[in-house]
């Protein structure tokens, strides 16, 4: 039977109906909304879905919120979880592409009902038994964390607002304009593979793959592997801490606090706000675009290693990360903290690293009025004063994911108006 004989309409309510798709009415719509758009022969938008399906409204931004790829994703899952069963022995095959938001028909008769590229997963039941367990337990595990960390802030509130002062420049210059202000957290790049000899998808998160354009590289270079973007990262390990931490400070400012992740923005986000950026080096994205007119370089290397440069006048200095993994897990880690100021004002600090001790230690230090203290005094005892906009690099060491301790490396200095003029300048290229 040909394509154009096959009543596609009935296909499009066989799905609906299905028991994959019959509780979850919303995924039902966008495909009868896909299929309306089919018959019209018209490729809709992403903003023309959010406004049709969704009810958004002019001021959805699709480079903030990723409502649409997330349900799209997820619709690009169920449609492959029913031609696996339900579906198996449908004549035709609808497939969403990736990228865009149009359905296509195909031809499902020559894998005899089976998708090649995604066959059916088979779990035993003990597979089953021990992923549910694993899944409540760390489910509680994040659960208890949340209640320790943020039953902590509000019974010790008070005390954890008199331990921050606001008479450091750090933070009173921070705040002082009429942005609102974000924490912007440098996630992990994931991505799913379908492997064929353990017959199911795994979850990676792979060192060297970390912005979109590397992974579809990747994907160009290894075409027949069965991979798709996870729409959401990985938090770090050591975000809870700096959160934890970070939320002293918008406390005692008397701020709210919006988290925000690398893998989601561009470098448009930095427009007409205040940023707070934590994580890895590897992970800044296009927040790197920040620190690009800054006199320093950096590599990054397996195993939360890495080498960090910086040029002072005519001199130059290099650094170097390292982690003992064989014998004491002892780390000797780097880190900068950074505040520059914006095109239309804006303040941003940047804290980044190479690996969690450094990210761990960095915010800590800036958040506790102590550690502050010393090094307002440090910067004062090098510098004079404590400027408005600088940078200054850090030695980490410690044990891995333990306490440690920071040393204050290089200081420098930033000139607003030629920060500004090569930070135009890379924006624009």
């Amino acid at each position: 039977m040909t394509e154009n004989k096959i009543d596609k309409e009935k296909l499009i309510d066989k799905i609906c109906s299905s028991v994959i798709f019959s509780n979850s009415v919303f995924y039902s719509k966008i495909l009868k909304y896909l299929y309306e758009c089919y018959k019209k022969d018209k490729v809709p938008t992403e903003m023309e879905v959010a406004f049709d399906v969704f009810n958004k409204d002019k001021d959805f931004d699709p480079g903030h919120d990723t409502i649409i790829r997330v349900y799209f994703y997820r619709l690009r899952r169920k449609l492959k979880e029913y031609y696996k069963k339900e579906g198996k022995k449908d004549p035709l095959k609808i497939t969403i592409p990736k990228g865009s938001y149009h359905i296509e028909f195909g031809d499902n008769s020559d894998n005899g009902g089976t998708d090649k590229n995604n066959p059916p997963q088979k779990y035993n039941k003990k597979y089953k038994i021990f992923r549910n367990a694993t899944f409540i337990l760390s489910f509680l595990v994040i659960l208890a964390l949340v209640y320790i960390i943020f039953n902590d802030v509000n019974v010790n509130n008070q005390k954890r607002i008199s331990d921050i002062s606001k008479n450091h420049k750090l933070w009173n210059t921070f705040f002082n304009n009429r942005y609102n202000s974000k924490v912007v957290v440098g996630d992990f790049f994931v991505f799913h593979e379908y492997d064929k000899t353990l017959d199911r998808d795994r979850r990676i998160q792979d060192y060297v793959i970390n912005y979109e354009e590397q992974f579809t590289e990747f994907k160009r270079n290894h075409p027949n592997r069965d991979l798709d973007k996870w729409v959401l990262g990985e938090l770090p390990h050591n975000s809870i801490f700096n959160i934890a931490d970070l939320q002293r400070i918008f406390l005692s400012y008397d701020k709210e606090m919006d988290i925000d992740f690398t893998t989601e923005i561009d470098i448009n986000y930095i427009k007409n706000k205040n940023v707070i950026y934590v994580g890895e080096f590897k992970n800044l994205r296009s927040l790197s675009d920040l620190i690009e007119p800054l006199p320093i370089e950096y590599e990054t290397l397996p195993d939360w290693q890495g080498n960090f440069r910086y040029i002072d006048q005519d001199s130059s200095a290099t650094l170097k990360a390292r982690h003992d993994w064989d014998v004491n897990r002892y780390v000797v880690d780097l880190s900068i903290l950074a505040k520059l100021p914006g095109l239309e004002n804006e303040n941003y600090i940047i804290v980044a690293g190479f690996g969690y001790n450094s990210q761990i230690k960095t915010i800590e230090m800036i958040c506790h009025d102590e550690e502050l203290k010393k090094f307002e005094q440090e910067i004062k005892e090098i510098n004079g004063n404590i400027p408005k906009y600088y940078v200054s690099v850090f030695k980490i060491t410690g044990f891995d994911r333990a306490s440690c301790a920071a040393q204050l490396k290089w200081f420098y200095e930033i000139d607003k108006e030629n920060y500004i003029t090569q930070l135009t300048q890379g924006i624009a290229e």
